[in-house]
């Protein structure tokens, strides 16, 4: 699409988005009312430093302050995010927007139907949870599509063994192998060491957390296959994907407008890096606008050599996560265990800490001391069917859980190496 052409798309968007905001979310109509500021003041994605930033925290506090009252809002879907920072935040996704994500989809997938020299049908196997966000997803595309959505993919659970995925890959044989970073580094070292022959991938894509370099290198330069990322959100699913060339991060930009901010507050310089700040400019449900995202990231405003006309972020500091290794082979990855939580609206924050094979410490951070004292038994009974009844956790009540000093949290950390 022509650069004028996207920037008008775009642009339209984000006015369609401020007016319903400000006609329809109680937040907003509260701080346009108190800044004196209208919707028609808001002609360019420029005119969002008329408004705040806002941060998680905020919309924890009162999540249905931002979800819009309209019809549309109201019969939106709620998901959850996977708890990075080790709070629940509730989204509510729209259904018209779920649906128009299938077709933005679309986009990414071109990308690895080059690199795969195949159209669109090709399969693909999801490693993760079966509550995960995308499953519920699919879920609702079955349920939802006029026509099939996503026909040939399938999920398979993170907490089987290694063995049992590698027989699942042997069986299913996916042309596109698609997982958590830390979780693909894992599985590829496994089938390294072990000299397992086993059917592998045409492509391999991961999200949500880190591939570390050597993970990556291992995939791409011992086993020879294509590596790609895709960049998203509960809070907005489409927010880029990597280009073929692995010259960035193509932003969908009629989709979610991406800011990046310096600490305080101006925005940041082509390949300068700072936070990233969205806007998602099509879900009806939750509205979100000049959100701080947590991620870092570096805009860069040269054309990509693909062709395609967007904006792509040079650089991105994704999450990084532990997986937790069982003395039976298994491992259990953070969103298993973030599984046990997001349903108990008494635990405002955890940590799960692995000090050996079989010792845990978990760290509760609750609505007070007698939930503690309450949701303990029923929390620790719900990790041990995930980790183990054998293992030992050792809960603890606590007023705040404290970062590292690079700033990040991890709700799930392991102080334990297996030697072999």
């Amino acid at each position: 699409m022509p650069r004028k052409k996207l920037e008008d798309l775009r642009d339209s968007r984000l006015r369609a988005m401020v007016k319903y905001a400000a006609t329809t979310v109680p937040y907003y109509q509260n701080l346009m009312r108190s800044k004196g500021l209208s919707w028609k003041d808001f002609s360019t994605v420029k005119d969002l430093n008329l408004l705040p930033t806002i941060d998680k925290a905020t919309i924890v506090a009162d999540p249905s302050q931002f979800v819009s009252t309209s019809e549309r809002g109201q019969g939106s879907i709620q998901f959850q995010t996977s708890g990075t920072t080790g709070e629940r935040l509730s989204v509510w996704l729209d259904r018209h927007y779920l649906l128009s994500q299938a077709g933005v989809g679309r986009r990414e997938k071109a990308v690895v139907g080059e690199l795969l020299g195949k159209e669109v049908q090709f399969k693909s196997l999801y490693i993760s949870y079966p509550e995960s966000t995308p499953a519920k997803i699919w879920e609702f595309y079955r349920k939802a599509a006029f026509t099939p959505i996503g026909t040939n993919r399938r999920l398979v659970s993170i907490s089987k063994s290694l063995e049992e995925i590698v027989q699942v890959l042997d069986e299913y044989r996916p042309d596109v192998l698609m997982s958590y970073g830390s979780y693909l580094t894992l599985l590829f070292q496994f089938l390294e060491q072990k000299k397992l022959k086993c059917w592998l991938p045409g492509l391999v894509r991961f999200g949500a957390d880190s591939l570390s370099p050597e993970g990556r290198n291992l995939i791409e330069n011992h086993f020879e296959i294509p590596v790609l990322s895709n960049y998203g959100s509960v809070e907005c699913l489409k927010i880029g994907f990597e280009c073929g060339q692995h010259s960035g991060f193509h932003l969908h930009e009629d989709v979610c407008h991406v800011r990046i901010l310096r600490a305080n507050g101006d925005e940041a310089l082509p390949g300068e890096k700072g936070e990233v700040v969205i806007s998602n400019l099509m879900n009806r449900g939750t509205v979100l606008l000049n959100y701080r995202l947590g991620d870092i990231a570096a805009l860069s405003h040269n054309r990509c050599d693909c062709g395609r006309t967007t904006h792509t972020l040079s650089e991105l500091e994704g999450r990084v996560e532990d997986l937790i290794l069982l003395e039976d082979g298994k491992t259990v990855h953070p969103r298993s265990v973030w599984s046990v939580f997001k349903e108990e609206p008494r635990v405002l924050q955890y940590q799960l800490i692995q000090l050996d094979q079989s010792q845990f410490e978990l760290k509760l951070v609750t609505t007070g001391k007698e939930s503690f004292q309450e949701v303990t038994p029923t929390i620790c009974r719900r990790l041990k069917s995930i980790l183990g009844n054998e293992v030992i956790i050792e809960a603890k009540h606590s007023e705040n859980v404290s970062r590292e000093k690079s700033g990040k949290f991890r709700p799930v950390k392991s102080l334990y190496r297996r030697e072999d």
